[in-house]
């Protein structure tokens, strides 16, 4: 295979602890198949320009460093990067992240060359926290249940059937992407929803945004890089009961920036479902440690959200208790008359409609028993 195949792009925000890791995981990769790499810096004020340039004359001739002179945000910035560089293949690393693996390069390059159908590649990593503790949720535990193979052909289409991982299995930071698929990405309809987002898991939907042209990805089940949570990013939180607030509120903000597709329901209504006990959960453990302010600070937040989907969704008496649930007049100044008599007949709509579901497929349940076993039988497992 030819040299010089792939540019490495690389945004960098005041990640002085952690970018020195990340570019050495980078000239650790035993290839010749980087071209250059290229790190677009946000106009950081800590020392990770001179980390940068300590680089470049350590390895000269090697990493383009380019400082924006206006900052341009998470998103602007990204799509800034991936312009960068003319070689056919780009791969992405943030600069608090590494990859693990030394041979990822040539195992993802090789893979393809040998697959000209794929239009890229991505892999399983690890979750890390910042003292560098594995995550236990993260996601290559659960894969392995879905990809048994070290290396599979998926479409995006096959992909929405492997529920439990699906949104985050899309890390830009462990893809390596043919240069022309970046291009049909960053469409003029696209570009300005992806600019406007300023969220990190942007990038994520507009490879979703691929659904419908059933392209196809190569994807190794093998833990080549490793994503760290740390106080910059916006996953990251000081506390679980905002850390799970935060998810559950931020994908409805995905659906209405991202439009209505198949693929962003899916995630969105996936995420949901996954945070919310999660969020319950912490709630009331932050209620037994005494930590009422928190719990303050999450239902405020949650009434003031601005969102139809996630007010409806929270079961506010359940999560808080009455003593927070009763701040009724309180609430409506917050979010408006409007919307809290839009909000209390749907409610009511939802409660109804699920109590007649339960109903129904309870109902449903006993004819069809009746049908398989005959009502004889049916009368001994019951009374049993």
């Amino acid at each position: 295979m030819s040299q010089n195949l792939v540019d490495v792009v690389m945004t960098s925000y005041n990640k002085g602890p952690y970018i020195a890791t990340a570019i050495e995981s980078i000239f650790a990769q035993k290839t010749d198949k980087i071209a250059q790499i290229y790190i677009c810096d946000d106009g950081s004020t800590d020392n990770s320009i001179e980390t940068i340039l300590g680089y470049q004359v350590k390895h000269p001739g090697k990493i383009t460093l380019i400082q924006n002179q206006i900052k341009l945000g998470m998103c602007k910035n990204t799509r800034f990067s991936y312009a960068q560089g003319k070689s056919p293949f780009v791969a992405s690393l943030d600069a608090d992240d590494w990859w693990d693996n030394q041979n990822k390069i040539e195992i993802m390059v090789k893979a393809l060359v040998d697959n000209p159908e794929l239009i890229g590649c991505l892999h399983n990593f690890y979750v890390v926290n910042i003292d560098g503790k594995l995550v236990t949720d993260g996601p290559h535990a659960k894969l392995h249940e879905y990809f048994v193979d070290k290396f599979t052909k998926i479409s995006m289409q096959d992909l929405l059937n492997v529920p439990l991982w699906a949104s985050i299995l899309f890390h830009g930071n462990f893809m390596l992407l043919r240069r022309e698929i970046i291009d049909s990405i960053f469409t003029q309809d696209f570009i300005p929803k992806y600019d406007n987002s300023n969220i990190g898991d942007s990038f994520r939907f507009g490879i979703f945004n691929l659904i419908e042209s059933k392209k196809i990805f190569g994807y190794f089940t093998e833990q080549m890089g490793t994503w760290r949570l740390n106080e910059t990013s916006h996953m990251a939180s000081k506390n679980q009961v905002s850390y799970y607030l935060n998810h559950f509120i931020v994908h409805p903000n995905y659906r209405a920036i991202f439009q209505h597709n198949k693929a962003i329901n899916f995630i969105c209504d996936y995420e949901r479902n996954w945070y919310y006990p999660k969020f319950v959960e912490a709630v009331k453990q932050a209620k037994k440690n005494g930590q009422h302010e928190i719990v303050q600070a999450a239902y405020d937040r949650l009434i003031n959200c601005g969102l139809n989907e996630v007010l409806d969704f929270v079961e506010f008496r359940k999560v808080f208790g009455e003593k927070l649930y009763v701040t009724m007049a309180r609430d409506i100044r917050r979010i408006g008359l409007a919307r809290y008599i839009y909000r209390c007949p749907r409610v009511i709509y939802l409660k109804v409609a699920s109590r007649i579901r339960n109903y129904a497929t309870y109902l449903f349940n006993i004819l069809y028993h009746l049908r398989l076993y005959g009502y004889n039988k049916l009368r001994i497992f019951r009374s049993n």
